[in-house]
């Protein structure tokens, strides 16, 4: 399998602090070819007629910086992500972040997702917590109807 390779571009070195330990991870590092530029100059002079998969950036980039990759995704301060498809959130768990970002990726471009049905979980992660609590939710309203229904019977 081969690593996807995802270049973050960002102007916040406390970001790009925090964002290089999580990939540290063994198990990060086994699945992406990460490269992390800080500097306009340096990100320009490495990523010039280099084909990568994925760029993340929260520094507007004229489009022949943007030629190199096959999708640019922005980081957004702002939670508005759902809205836009080419941006996600900056500030959620970096799980969540990579888990997005692959997503809008693999969407984006048609190909295959390279993991098996034990990793799926990991993808869907986002979108099944927010059903399985409005099943919850439900759940709940339904027992305190039982419950009431109950109460008048009882009393009828």
């Amino acid at each position: 399998m081969s690593k996807v390779k995802i270049i973050l571009f960002t102007m916040d070195k406390t970001y790009a602090q925090f964002f290089s330990n999580f990939m540290i991870n063994p198990e990060n590092s086994q699945r992406y070819s990460i490269q992390i530029y800080t500097e306009l100059g340096v990100f320009k002079e490495n990523t010039r007629n280099k084909k990568s998969h994925i760029l993340l950036t929260d520094v507007e980039l004229s489009n022949e910086d943007r030629l190199p990759f096959e999708k640019v995704i922005t980081l957004s301060e702002v939670n508005d992500s759902e809205d836009n498809v080419d941006s996600v959130f900056k500030y959620q768990p970096l799980k969540d972040l990579l888990t997005h970002v692959l997503a809008k990726f693999y969407e984006n471009s048609g190909k295959v997702i390279p993991i098996g049905p034990e990793k799926i979980k990991n993808l869907l992660y986002p979108f099944t917590v927010d059903l399985l609590v409005q099943v919850r939710r439900y759940l709940h309203y339904a027992l305190q109807d039982i419950c009431r229904c109950k109460e008048r019977e009882y009393f009828t």
